[in-house]
């Protein structure tokens, strides 16, 4: 079986930006899809946080949301 040309839409990143973008949500843990998005855009990545979201559920990221807690008096 040969692996040829696929349908659809071609990648706007590369593998080696999928791989900035995943170094970035490990490097921090509760950085948002819209913060790394920021951070590549400033880099000259024009990217959108959807395209991120996609690619950290493709490399299998875990995410973690602060928990609320009321505080203690």
């Amino acid at each position: 079986m040969t692996d040829g040309t696929r349908p659809g839409r071609p990648r706007v990143t590369t593998p080696k930006q999928d791989q900035q973008v995943i170094a970035l949500s490990e490097k921090e843990t509760f950085v948002t899809s819209q913060d790394i998005t920021n951070r590549l855009n400033k880099k000259g990545l024009d990217i959108s946080h959807r395209t991120v979201r996609r690619r950290l559920n493709e490399a299998g990221a875990k995410y973690n949301r602060p928990l609320s807690k009321p505080l203690l008096t």
